[in-house]
């Protein structure tokens, strides 16, 4: 099964799982901070490990308690990890930290995409003006000219879309 489940009940054909599918992060400028989790109960068919059915449990709500210490839980198995604890200080660092590198891989991304977005335009723009040299017949050198162009916006291309999924990839 996934993780951060809690074994409630079990029998031979089903067992039911209390766990969080899904949560947030409340930061108020001017409040104290607090973690939700949205619970449901989960019903899985033991022969199969299917879910067989949901149900909506209350909400819980873990408020910011500066150097609150916790017990470190395996999520796996929901037992706790012998000797480990981590305090409420280190979770909101490490909440802040995700946050930030989420912002910086975004606004990566973000600019990547805006880089190729202009290399693309650069270079159909670069055909059109060799198209319309060669419709135009105009002289060798500038066809060559064109040319060069349409050849070094290409580079560009090739190499904003290497930037762009070294980016994508950066945050997969």
């Amino acid at each position: 099964m996934s993780e951060l489940l809690n074994e409630v009940t079990t029998n031979e054909s089903i067992t039911e799982y209390d766990r969080s599918y899904a949560g947030g992060y409340d930061n108020p400028y001017d409040g104290r901070p607090a973690l939700t989790f949205h619970m449901h109960r989960v019903t899985v068919l033991n022969s199969t490990d299917k879910v067989i059915a949901t149900s909506s449990l209350s909400n819980v709500r873990e408020p910011y308690t500066p150097g609150k210490t916790y017990a470190m839980m395996n999520p796996q198995t929901g037992s706790a990890i012998p000797g480990a604890t981590f305090t409420s200080d280190a979770a909101y660092a490490i909440i802040y930290s995700m946050m930030i590198r989420a912002i910086t891989d975004n606004k990566a991304v973000a600019d990547a995409q805006a880089a190729l977005a202009s290399a693309q335009a650069t270079h159909t723009a670069a055909i059109l003006v060799y198209d319309a040299a060669v419709a135009a017949n105009a002289d060798q050198a500038t066809l060559d000219t064109a040319e060069a162009a349409v050849s070094a916006t290409a580079i560009v291309v090739s190499s904003a879309t290497s930037t762009l999924q070294a980016a994508l990839t950066a945050i997969a």
